[in-house]
């Protein structure tokens, strides 16, 4: 599928929210595991979330970039 224009603009948008939305839960994901990790309890879970997240993050990035930058 290809993007001109409006449509274009609008699936930028759209991303950038998602970006927002998983910068917002890998804050609440590196929270929790500071938390956990100050009374001693490694939270395997939380850390593999976090980085599901940065992943998700990077590929969102890497659609943004190439979406922004077609002419």
């Amino acid at each position: 599928m290809t993007a001109d224009g409006p449509d274009r603009q609008c699936l930028a948008y759209i991303i950038q929210l998602c970006m927002a939305e998983t910068m917002g839960r890998m804050n609440s994901l590196a929270n929790t595991v500071t938390a956990r990790l100050t009374v001693g309890v490694v939270d395997n879970e939380s850390l593999r979330a976090y980085v599901d997240c940065r992943r998700y993050l990077q590929y969102l990035s890497f659609r943004l970039q190439s979406l922004t930058n077609r002419s």
